[in-house]
């Protein structure tokens, strides 16, 4: 009995989930046990260039795949550009059109998806969202 009462006060608190959100850009929430943080770093050879048109022209862009992480609906996300070769810097990064399976990330300044491959910018990322 003693020992089933110990394994519990372990097992028990590393079950719980220890995340909270308190509000999503949709309104969308869930119970608390249903929150989820997923994270990853997409490689710098996704980028792409293409966008030619508007505020976008000249920036290199990548979309990313986050379907599993099986959110129930659109999930908070953040990123991060970090170098890893080179003596260049990785320009910031934002993302856009976030949805529950992929999100697209693009240079705030203009950065063509070559250079952002010579010097080696991936994109880290976390996502915190519902499963449930």
């Amino acid at each position: 009995m003693t020992v089933l009462l110990l394994i519990s006060m372990i097992l028990v608190p590393a079950l719980q989930s220890e995340l909270k959100i308190l509000s999503t850009a949709d309104g969308r929430t869930g119970p608390d046990p249903c929150a989820l943080t997923c994270s990853g770093a997409a490689s710098y050879s996704g980028w792409s260039d293409g966008w030619n048109w508007g505020a976008y022209r000249g920036r290199a862009h990548m979309t990313i795949d986050i379907s599993g992480c099986n959110f129930e609906s659109t999930p908070i996300v953040t990123v991060s550009a970090r170098g890893g070769a080179g003596d260049g810097m990785c320009p910031a990064a934002n993302n856009w059109r976030c949805a529950k399976a992929q999100f697209g990330v693009y240079t705030v300044e203009k950065m063509t998806s070559d250079e952002m491959r010579r010097y080696g910018c991936n994109i880290d990322w976390t996502a915190n969202g519902f499963i449930c």
